[in-house]
């Protein structure tokens, strides 16, 4: 049987914004707003936290502090993404993905419900509801 792909996804939410990055025309799902995240490797598959703190590391140069693992979630192409709400980490947020040059930005945890990717939605609402007693 073939296991689907891993991911796992890093929703850094400051306040009330969520950091996301936009797909070059270049990269898979091209020219949309997503969370910044990356394939769990073979090794990690047991420890997605391993993952989380690399592809924080690979990506933007932090180091997680405080994170969450929410519930699951099937990326539109078929990946099983495992998501954590990133809350305080150490380190500076670049203005790029540091391994893909995709630029990043803070949006409104609002504007992001609006997606029209649903596996963003989905992921957004349920980290929204998890704090709701923080935002």
């Amino acid at each position: 049987m073939n296991n689907p792909k891993q991911a796992v996804i890093l929703i850094i939410i400051e306040g009330k914004k969520v950091l996301l990055e936009r797909r070059l025309p270049t990269s898979a799902l091209p020219n949309h707003f997503l969370f910044p995240g990356g394939a769990i490797e073979e090794y990690e598959l047991d420890h997605p936290i391993l993952a989380l703190k690399r592809e924080a590391m690979e990506e933007l140069g932090i180091i997680p502090i405080k994170f969450i693992a929410i519930k699951n979630f099937t990326g539109e192409t078929g990946t099983l993404l495992k998501p954590f709400i990133v809350t305080v980490w150490q380190g500076t947020i670049p203005n790029k993905i540091l391994d893909r040059g995709n630029p990043v930005f803070w949006e409104s945890i609002e504007m992001v419900c609006r997606s029209p990717l649903e596996s963003v939605q989905e992921m957004i609402k349920e980290a929204k509801k998890i704090l709701s007693n923080n935002l």
